[in-house]
């Protein structure tokens, strides 16, 4: 059995091998914050988490996606490493200058000497993105994986070495964390990269290069910018409970809601896994404007994105007893309903997930813009009516239900273009059929 031209068992090692990867990445990232609160008090550890959502969004635009576009890119079209090398430093150096500037009218240079590391990470991870990008359009899956597991375990023990062992500050942490991962990149995933752009970009018979790079450019500008908005948009609407839990100075229960968005982060890359591994052979369906591939996959993806989200929360529910003392929860004022609240925002996150993928590949980025700006109206509106009730509970479900009307609107989206394939491939057979029977 196959899926486009994809075999399922290929699917099924791809999958795997982005779900070890996306799995070991976002539980660093808990073990890291975990780390960070058992160093520092609930309030620092609260304005750190801050620092990093207000940071987030603006780098996550500054990507423009690459990884994305890259993925959902034919291989043969060429990798274009120029331009999206220009597009991306230009864009990450008017963020950094944007995020300096806004930090530095404060005038607190402790917030200034966090920020800066953390702005230095996340470059670098987005850097690392666009070569993960790359990697799943060639097919090189176990770079991927290898990459996110060499990353984990570096930014673990160097902030555990750095905290425990050497008992430095906060920004002195982030800052050898960041020249950890810059050392690594550049010895790995960007160096493969690298390797395989020039493997991949042969010379023509004249001797001039068969790829040019005007439209990857075009391709870029076309799609980077709309998507780059909207994952700005997407990281605003996730952040927007903490924004929320601040302005009502509630910084104490930051904590919580980030260890408890960081756990579900890891069931959450569980499907991002499926999702991903699902994006070539449902380019290829498209591009073929084979329906009905296109429709198995649309519905394998959504039926395996539901049950793996409702198997995690039902696991963590009977765990709760276990992972409450490691992971700090009813300490930092989170009970077993908040967990429950915070798999089920999952779920919806999951298949919003889904569509944003689907609706990559049939370029729809404006209307992913449109849909994530309906998100994050209604997310604040909810927020605010939510949080000051419920606090914490609150917080969690707004999400949830701030992202329900945008996520049917999508469906209907999506169901709309699956359908429009079928008349593509009917008035192109119906090209084909009349020349032959007029000659007849």
């Amino acid at each position: 059995m196959t899926s486009g031209s994809l075999p399922i068992r290929s699917l099924g090692i791809n999958a795997l091998l982005i779900l070890v990867a996306n799995v070991i990445a976002s539980a660093a990232l808990l073990v890291q914050f975990l780390i960070i609160t058992h160093l520092f008090q609930a309030e620092a550890a609260g304005r750190y988490a801050l620092q990093v959502a207000f940071i987030a969004p603006f780098f996550l635009a500054a990507s423009f996606q690459q990884r994305r576009i890259l993925a959902t890119s034919a291989p043969d079209r060429g990798y274009g490493a120029a331009a999206h090398l220009r597009y991306f430093t230009i864009s990450h150096a008017a963020t950094a200058a944007l995020v300096v500037t806004v930090f530095a009218i404060q005038w607190d240079l402790a917030v200034l000497a966090v920020a800066v590391p953390i702005m230095a990470l996340r470059a670098l991870e987005n850097a690392s993105d666009a070569c993960y990008g790359y990697f799943q359009q060639q097919d090189r899956y176990r770079y991927l994986s290898i990459s996110r597991w060499m990353h984990a375990a570096v930014m673990i023990g160097v902030t555990a070495f750095c905290g425990y062992q050497l008992q430095w500050s906060l920004w002195q942490i982030l800052a050898a964390t960041a020249v950890a991962r810059l050392a690594l990149s550049l010895c790995y995933e960007f160096q493969l990269a690298w390797k395989l752009t020039r493997a991949g970009s042969p010379e023509a018979a004249d001797g001039a290069s068969i790829t040019s790079e005007e439209p990857v450019e075009k391709n870029l500008i076309r799609l980077g910018l709309p998507l780059g908005a909207s994952g700005l948009m997407a990281s605003l609407v996730g952040n927007t409970p903490q924004y929320v839990l601040a302005g009502l100075g509630r910084v104490e229960l930051i904590p919580a809601f980030v260890i408890l968005s960081r756990l579900a982060l890891i069931g959450a890359n569980v499907t991002r896994a499926v999702n991903e591994a699902f994006a070539r052979p449902l380019t290829q369906a498209v591009a073929a404007a084979n329906r009905v591939s296109t429709s198995k996959l649309l519905r394998f993806a959504l039926a395996v994105d539901v049950a793996i989200g409702l198997s995690i929360l039902t696991i963590c529910l009977l765990a709760y007893g276990p992972l409450d003392p490691v992971l700090q929860m009813s300490q930092n004022g989170a009970t077993r309903f908040d967990l429950t609240c915070v798999f089920l925002s999952m779920i919806v996150n999951n298949v919003t997930g889904l569509a944003t993928v689907v609706m990559s590949i049939f370029r729809n980025s404006r209307q992913i813009l449109w849909l994530q700006g309906s998100s994050l109206v209604l997310v604040i509106a909810v927020s605010l009516c939510l949080i000051p009730a419920w606090g914490l509970t609150g917080a969690l479900m707004s999400i949830a239900i701030g992202k329900l009307p945008s996520l049917v609107m999508s469906g209907w989206i999506i169901s709309k273009q699956v359908r429009g394939l079928q008349s593509a491939a009917n008035e192109c057979e119906q090209r084909i059929v009349e020349p032959v029977r007029s000659a007849a």
